[in-house]
């Protein structure tokens, strides 16, 4: 179902598709879900903020590949919500919260956790089993190559990525994903599991318990997928390059020992994102992924900056550079900024000359920002003749 009230969806206040496309960008990747309100979710929230960092990547300018994404926005009100605004008027935290409580009665999920609300047969088939998100290319049979049809839930189920260092602490997310892609025993048959190009990708991570074999931030700031390419002469595949993903978002996910639930973003760059004020039961400074025993979902996506610096360089946490007073104190002087009566008198009184005006103009305000390409593109690198199967 999709949500009654649209007046607050960001489709709805500007083109997403030309000009204002980047007013959308800003708002989705610095704007979180209110957590003032009484129907605070954390789990539901940090989806809500890696939904929306998705939708800024891929959803905006004159085209994009999600033509699906208007059906599955009509069975999943998920998805439909992560376009609100998120201001922090009053008013429309009020509708938020109304918005919210519609959803959580239409879905009825059997948990509020990040994993319930992500990993659920609704978001499993109306999101992360499209095309664009499928991490392997149509399965294959290893004799004679007949396609074998799976259903949504299990192509998201196997499209997701785990590194259990508390199983295997000697596992890298690198053999991880170069694990992922061989013939494996399937449903009674040998099958191939080949690599594809997706949009996304999603990696479960559970840290150990010492902390000396725990990975720091550093460890997952790229991930590279193998390209396969079909040798026709010996009907078999090699490898031939790589496609790079650059770290998108990280949730801590709840256990035990941690009830609460976070996110952090990052960008292109991988800077972490410092979000707007009014989200601070979302952001933690005090938590990291090479925190021992600790369980988090990792979310990247595909690199499309080729000669994008080293990301190591940035931390892995940003505060804000303002105080929580400080931002209250700048929307209260806006609120009365707005308020002041305007009077013919006073602007004739501070209206600038001709001339002033004539200076003004031939300084110039600026060049606007340049909106990221939404065409991906992938890095190569040195082809291998080795065959893969």
């Amino acid at each position: 179902m999709q949500l009654p009230n649209m007046s607050y969806d960001l489709r709805s206040q500007y083109d997403p598709t030309g000009s204002e496309a980047i007013v959308v960008a800003e708002n989705l990747i610095n704007r979180y879900p209110h957590s003032a309100d009484d129907m605070s979710l954390p789990g539901l929230d940090c989806l809500t903020v890696v939904l929306r960092f998705i939708y800024s990547r891929f959803l905006l300018g004159k085209v994009h590949g999600f033509r699906w994404i208007e059906t599955s926005e009509k069975k999943n009100p998920i998805l439909g919500y992560s376009w609100r605004s998120f201001g922090l008027e009053p008013k429309e935290i009020q509708h938020a919260a109304g918005d919210k409580k519609t959803l959580l009665k239409s879905i009825n999920l059997p948990g509020t956790s990040f994993e319930d609300f992500c990993n659920s047969a609704l978001m499993n088939e109306t999101f992360w089993s499209q095309f664009e998100f499928q991490l392997f290319q149509p399965l294959i049979t290893a004799d004679d190559g007949t396609r074998v049809n799976i259903s949504p839930s299990e192509t998201a189920r196997i499209g997701l990525l785990e590194l259990d260092r508390a199983k295997n602490p000697e596992l890298t997310m690198e053999e991880v994903v170069e694990g992922s892609f061989r013939v494996f025993p399937y449903e009674g048959q040998e099958v191939v599991f080949r690599p594809g190009c997706p949009a996304v990708i999603r990696l479960f991570y559970q840290s150990p318990p010492d902390p000396d074999r725990c990975l720091d931030i550093n460890a997952f700031r790229i991930l590279s997928v193998p390209r396969w390419q079909l040798d026709p002469a010996k009907g078999s595949y090699f490898k031939n390059g790589y496609d790079e993903y650059f770290l998108m978002a990280v949730v801590r996910l709840r256990d035990d020992d941690r009830l609460q639930e976070y996110v952090r973003t990052y960008t292109t760059s991988g800077a972490p994102v410092v979000p707007l004020p009014g989200s601070d039961s979302l952001i933690d400074k005090n938590w990291s992924i090479k925190d021992p025993s600790g369980r988090y979902m990792l979310f990247h996506t595909i690199k499309t900056l080729e000669d994008a610096d080293d990301p190591k360089r940035f931390p892995e946490v940003r505060v804000s550079s303002i105080s929580d007073e400080m931002a209250q104190h700048l929307r209260d002087l806006d609120k009365w900024v707005k308020t002041l009566p305007e009077s013919s008198e006073r602007w004739e009184r501070r209206r600038p000359s001709a001339e002033m005006e004539t200076a003004e103009t031939q300084q110039g305000m600026g060049q606007e920002t340049p909106i990221e390409s939404d065409q991906s593109q992938t890095l190569t690198s040195s082809s291998s003749t080795e065959t893969l199967y």
